[in-house]
C-alpha cells in the first residue's frame, strides 16, 4: 500500500531546491504578480469613501480604448449618461479616482467649500 504522506517539496527535483536562482525567480514572480494584482484592484474597485457617487465602469472605458473609439466617443457613450442622470460621477484615470461634475449648482458647491472638499495642489511650473 502506498504511503500518501508526501509533500509538495518531495515531488520538487532536488535541483530546483537547491538552486538559488530558481527561489529568486519565484520571489520576483510573486511581488511582481501581486503588484500587478493591486493596480488591477485599484482600477476597479472603488474606495470605500467614494462609493456613493456613481462611477464610469473601467472596463467598458478600457474596451473603447482598445477599440479605437476616439475620446467624445467614449465621453458621449460612457459618462454623459451617468452625468444627465446624476450630475457628476467617478472616473479611474492615471492611476487615481476622479470626480467630473457636470451639474452648476454641484461644480459652484464643490468650488467655494474648500474646507469640506478640499483641492490638490498643482502647478504647471517645471
Amino acid at each position: 500500500m502506498p504511503v500518501m504522506n508526501s509533500t509538495i517539496f518531495d515531488r520538487i527535483p532536488s535541483e530546483l531546491l537547491s538552486n538559488k536562482r530558481y527561489y529568486l525567480t519565484l520571489f520576483l514572480s510573486v511581488i511582481g504578480s501581486s503588484y500587478f494584482m493591486k493596480s488591477v484592484w485599484k482600477a476597479l474597485v472603488v474606495p470605500k469613501h467614494l462609493r456613493h457617487i456613481p462611477k464610469v465602469s473601467t472596463i467598458p472605458w478600457l474596451l473603447s480604448i482598445l477599440r479605437g473609439d476616439s475620446h467624445d466617443v467614449r465621453v458621449k457613450k460612457l459618462m454623459l449618461p451617468l452625468m444627465n442622470q446624476h450630475g457628476l460621477c467617478l472616473k479611474y484615470i492615471m492611476g487615481r479616482w476622479v470626480l467630473t461634475v457636470g451639474d452648476p449648482r454641484l461644480l459652484q458647491l464643490l468650488l467655494k467649500d474648500v474646507y469640506t472638499y478640499p483641492k490638490e495642489q498643482v502647478t504647471m511650473d517645471p
